[in-house]
């Protein structure tokens, strides 16, 4: 497979330099005609092609790399992926369970206010009826829904 990897890279650097002379070319065409933008535009080209020309190096040594190190930079690589996706899942969780909270907590806090709001309005209005047994019930039956 190495040798393939090779061959590849060998063909596509092939292919880059013959782009590279195909706009030399182009590029003193271009001059002699005396269209000057389209002659920067193909110098401009070639100064890139020849910045990029040390990628094929790059791309030699990573191809002679041995294939158990890799693996294992990919296992890492993977791992990595999936811890930090796992933080931000567990910090999104937690922020949703904090609000859901809040909100459940906040959501008593009215039930409770309106609960014993009635039975505050509820007691006056027996009161006046005269119903004496419900009198002395209601501030037990008060602290029982505070506690």
């Amino acid at each position: 497979m190495l040798a393939n990897q090779n061959l590849l890279i060998e063909t596509m650097q092939a292919g880059h330099r013959h782009t590279e002379s195909v706009l030399a070319l182009l590029t003193k065409a271009c001059a002699k005609m005396g269209v000057s933008d389209v002659e920067t535009e193909c110098e401009q080209m070639r100064t890139v092609l020849r910045d990029t020309d040390s990628m094929f190096t790059t791309l030699r040594d990573a191809s002679t790399a041995d294939l158990g190190q890799v693996l294992q930079d990919v296992k890492k690589y993977a791992a990595d992926v999936v811890a930090a996706e796992s933080r931000e899942l567990q910090s999104t969780l937690s922020q949703k369970a904090h609000s859901s909270d809040a909100d459940l907590l906040e959501r008593f806090k009215k039930l409770e206010a309106r609960v014993l709001s009635e039975l505050a309005g509820g007691a006056g209005g027996e009161d006046a009826g005269g119903g004496g047994m419900r009198k002395g019930g209601d501030p037990q039956l008060m602290k029982k829904v505070t506690n």
